[in-house]
């Protein structure tokens, strides 16, 4: 799994934000919105007076994809799996 940690490093703990998405194999569009919130975040910074506040005042922590293998595996597997509604952890 990959995760993103977005914050500016002080010498004190900050309160910290958690986003994930892709928790379920075809929730596809929730690996998009946390990318693009990523990206939203990072070409703001310094640009948007509310992006720059919550990252100075927060540390956020990005997950675009809990479950990669259940991702992957929807995205390639055959349409009759897909449409079966297989959304079970890969573990085979």
């Amino acid at each position: 799994m990959l995760s993103f940690t977005i914050g500016r490093p002080t010498n004190h703990t900050k309160p910290a934000v958690w986003l994930d998405g892709g928790n379920h194999a075809r929730e596809w569009p929730a690996f998009h919105v946390a990318v693009y919130f990523i990206e939203e975040l990072i070409h703001k910074y310094g640009v948007d007076e509310k992006i720059t506040s919550y990252i100075n005042l927060l540390d956020i922590y990005v997950f675009p994809v809990l479950n990669p293998d259940g991702f992957i595996f929807s995205r390639t597997s055959k349409k009759s799996v897909v449409c079966a509604l297989v959304g079970k952890l890969r573990d085979e």
